[in-house]
């Protein structure tokens, strides 16, 4: 699930998978602004059929935050 997210996050903020890891948050990448975020957000929902809530929206930093809500969402 992490590769997979890294994949999203690197197309969605147009950067290299190779220097996402898992503590890479939204201050390391240039094109993390609201509209990207939103993005990203509705990618995660739409690639693993889930919904994520405003206050999950808002937890979602860096690519470790986003793992770990998608984890307790789909039980992996």
């Amino acid at each position: 699930m992490e590769e997979k997210v890294k994949k999203i996050m690197a197309e969605i903020f147009v950067c290299s998978p190779e220097k996402i890891d898992i503590n890479t948050n939204k201050h390391d990448i240039d094109n993390w602004d609201s509209l990207q975020h939103l993005l990203f957000i509705s990618r995660l929902e739409e690639e693993f059929h889930v919904n994520i809530t405003p206050v999950e929206i808002d937890s979602i930093v860096d690519l470790e935050s986003a793992v770990n809500i998608l984890r307790k969402k789909i039980g992996n």
